[in-house]
């Protein structure tokens, strides 16, 4: 058995085609492939599987960490992720120059700083993957490989590294170890070095797509950040002036029926506008009618009652208003 020089996978000695991967390649393509040097990706898979291990361990042994936004082990993963990042960003790069004779768009150092403009690298992040495969489909002749597939990737994996550190490393990194395995592909194919071209891909529509929503989504999320606590005051304000106008007519009501039948009179329980009215107590002289909200703090905040003298008043003893 030897490993497949594409996916690494083991595979017979005398195969002629990886049954895993599916490529086609030869005693030489061993031999073709080390003329190029690349950056070791499983240091990243090692920092993505130690970010994990010790989240596990915090989980069970420390549980009150979870209340920390920040610990510092996982500042010191992500940092010395993100530099390898970088490095191996450069020296793929690097290499592709050295694959291309020294013509390719995307130079190592703009390879790297262009991921730190603010809004630019939403578009950065697609364009030196999709810049990537399509050199490689020239070199092979063909579109084989499709071109806005590892740009996807490495934008889900960003957003889902916002909520586990882990899945972020280990992601990113199995994106560049696809994307160095496709770059060997070409090396196989066209194991000289030669020209790629001095002009840039264009974007393609999923790409487009994908950059307009990865802009859209956060100013969307921050309108309704605002705009959601309002609408819902409101409506909770609506419904607490409702409550107060139906303890009003409460109270009319009963001070015409009084003076027709010298008592009160009875009512049935009543729901509005997210208030629940009750009669709490009743005699010929006296009553007291509740209002409280269905669904405290979503529906209305304050509980409201009102009895015989007409004076509306909150759960806290505070009046409210006064009916005459």
């Amino acid at each position: 058995m030897r490993l497949c020089p594409f996916c690494k996978e083991k595979i017979r000695e005398d195969a002629i085609k990886c049954k895993h991967c599916g490529e086609y390649f030869n005693e030489t393509d061993i031999v073709r492939l080390t003329q190029f040097e690349f950056p070791k990706v499983w240091v990243g898979y090692i920092l993505g599987i130690l970010f994990l291990v010790i989240e596990i361990g915090e989980a069970v042994f420390y549980p009150q960490a979870g209340q920390e936004k920040y610990s510092w082990w996982s500042v010191l993963l992500s940092l010395g992720g993100i530099v390898y990042w970088y490095i191996c960003l450069y020296e793929v790069h690097k290499t592709i120059f050295k694959i291309t004779n020294s013509n390719y768009p995307i130079t190592p150092a703009r390879a790297v700083g262009y991921s730190f403009i603010p809004f630019y690298n939403l578009y950065w992040i697609f364009k030196w993957p999709t810049e990537i495969i399509n050199m490689v489909n020239v070199r092979i002749g063909k579109a084989k490989f499709k071109t806005w597939v590892p740009g996807l990737l490495l934008f889900f994996f960003m957003f889902l590294g916002r909520i586990d550190g882990a899945i972020w490393l280990v992601g990113i990194f199995s994106v560049l170890g696809y994307l160095i395995r496709r770059i060997k592909v070409g090396l196989v194919v066209q194991p000289e070095a030669l020209s790629y071209k001095n002009q840039s891909t264009p974007m393609s529509v999923g790409a487009k797509i994908a950059i307009s929503c990865a802009v859209a989504i956060p100013i969307l999320a921050l309108l309704a950040a605002i705009a959601i606590p309002n609408i819902l005051r409101a409506r909770l304000n609506a419904n607490e002036t409702s409550a107060i106008s139906t303890l009003k007519d409460y109270h009319r009501q009963q001070q015409t029926y009084k003076m027709q039948n010298y008592t009160y009179q009875n009512i049935d329980d009543l729901e509005k506008n997210g208030y629940s009215f009750k009669l709490k107590s009743l005699t010929d002289y006296t009553y007291a009618i509740k209002a409280e909200p269905i669904n405290p703090n979503v529906s209305g905040q304050r509980i409201f009652s009102i009895d015989e003298t007409g004076v509306i008043t909150s759960a806290d003893g505070k009046v409210i208003e006064y009916v005459r």
